[in-house]
């Protein structure tokens, strides 16, 4: 009878044993869950604002930033020739102008040109007592030709570059005709931009020609421009 009863007692502390070490095997497993979700949900919150991050970057970088011309440090100069024998050779001032990037890209540019600003360089070899610079500016400011009176500005405005060039459209005397600008050069330093550029433009186009057909014959049609902006934001 003894040996019944410590072979039950036994057999009981067995059970107990074996329901003790599943609960615990339980609770262990639990645990580890509950950790390796905790690691999870840890690994998700850092990838999140790894992405949050990079996104704000990338507006950050892709947001619109307007620059004014400083008119000051920029440049404008024009040349046109008299077929076959010489050219002339000149500046002219920009009024006023902005350029808006986006990152290091233009997406648009508007400049104001003061026409009244017009004027030859006189030491280039084209002029003379008969003929001097001025002779050739009161052409250029008569109505047959910018007419600069009563037109005394003219835009250029242009909707991004693409390639080394811009579609653009040129303004003078009323006239809005599409133009091409090429060579561009775009150069961002900081709060500071610089374009540089040229365009090639058919005067006729714009109703810029002398009232003689004869004498309008011996000039060129096509006058070059070339300019260096600067601006700051």
């Amino acid at each position: 009878m003894l040996f019944t009863y410590i072979r039950a007692l036994i057999k009981f502390k067995f059970k107990v044993m074996k329901k003790n070490i599943f609960l615990l095997s339980a609770l262990a497993g639990m645990f580890l869950l509950a950790s390796c979700g905790g690691g999870t949900e840890a690994v998700e919150e850092a990838g999140s604002t790894e992405e949050a991050t990079e996104e704000t970057a990338a507006v950050e970088e892709s947001a619109e930033a307007t620059y004014t011309v400083d008119v000051a440090a920029s440049k404008l100069n024009w040349s046109a020739k008299v077929i076959g024998i010489y050219g002339h050779t000149g500046a002219i001032s920009i009024s006023e102008g902005s350029i808006t990037m986006s990152g290091d890209q233009v997406t648009s540019s508007n400049f104001t040109v003061d026409m009244t600003t017009i004027a030859p360089v006189e030491d280039d070899g084209s002029f003379s007592e008969e003929k001097p610079a001025a002779h050739l500016l009161g052409h250029l400011s008569s109505p047959d030709f910018f007419d600069i009176v009563n037109n005394p500005t003219a835009t250029l405005t242009s909707q991004g570059v693409e390639g080394g060039s811009a579609a653009a459209d040129l303004t003078i005397k009323g006239q809005t005709v599409a133009v091409t600008i090429e060579s561009v050069v775009v150069t961002v330093d900081g709060d500071n931009v610089s374009v540089s550029g040229s365009l090639t433009f058919d005067r006729q186009a714009f109703g810029v020609a002398w009232g003689f057909p004869g004498k309008d014959m011996v000039l060129s049609d096509e006058v070059e421009l070339t300019f260096e902006v600067t601006a700051t934001k």
